[in-house]
């Protein structure tokens, strides 16, 4: 929609295309201001109007990306980055119109989050909108879209989050102290990384850079770190 005002002895046109506002000046003559507001209405109607931001098909960047990660991830990571995929794709097949990256917007993540309380847990949405906000940041680099949408997206804060009590060298020592063959290893990894339980139970050798002296912590198709990737480097224990 186009308006047609006037400061002081100047006509401009007021308008939105998508989630900008823009301003034209269009001079003195009010006859020349109403042509150019009805040239611009007519250039809106069919998405013509010269500056429009149409941007890259949302299918293409999903496309890409999935290329992009089954070169520079793992099989896991991967496969984890196709099922968050498919559930917003499966959200835009409800919104026909919505194509171009252009056209998404923090409105439209803010119903995707309403639509996935029914089925997954908050902490389980907050990780698929970094996720996406990962693959549209990618889709940054490569010119397919202007603006992250998700970068005005905040994450659902999430209730009852107890401060962790961290046990004391003595505590550890006593731990330890009392477990046997099969269970002493398990403890002390987890003691000196920091892992959580099924952090430990899908690591891998693989996941282990001796030469570097870290363990990383990647997403697997058998598991979703809950603070997402990371590196936890290893002491000398």
């Amino acid at each position: 929609m186009a308006t047609l005002r006037k400061r002081n002895s100047t006509y401009f046109i007021d308008y939105r295309i998508g989630n900008r506002r823009l301003r034209k000046n269009v001079g003195h003559s009010k006859k020349l201001a109403e042509l150019a507001l009805k040239d611009i209405e007519v250039k809106i109607a069919k998405n013509e109007i010269g500056f429009i931001d149409r941007g890259s098909n949302i299918d293409k960047l999903f496309k890409d990306f999935i290329s992009y990660s089954e070169t520079n991830h793992s099989k896991g990571t991967t496969t984890r980055y196709k099922e968050i995929i498919a559930n917003f794709s499966r959200f835009l097949n409800k919104q026909p119109y919505i194509t171009k990256t252009s056209q998404l917007n923090p409105s439209l993540f803010e119903k995707y989050k309403t639509s996935r309380k029914s089925s997954i847990a908050d902490i389980t949405i907050n990780h698929e909108l970094t996720i996406l906000k990962t693959i549209f940041n990618m889709g940054g680099k490569w010119n397919m879209i202007r603006e992250n949408p998700l970068n005005d997206v905040p994450s659902i804060k999430i209730k009852n989050k107890k401060t962790p009590r961290f046990l004391s060298n003595e505590e550890c020592k006593n731990l330890l102290a009392n477990c046997d063959d099969r269970t002493y290893p398990i403890f002390f990894a987890l003691l000196n990384t920091g892992m959580r339980r099924g952090e430990l139970i899908n690591l891998e050798w693989k996941d282990i850079d001796f030469e570097r002296r870290i363990s990383k912590i990647q997403i697997k198709y058998t598991s979703q770190p809950k603070t997402g990737e990371r590196d936890i480097p290893l002491n000398n224990h």
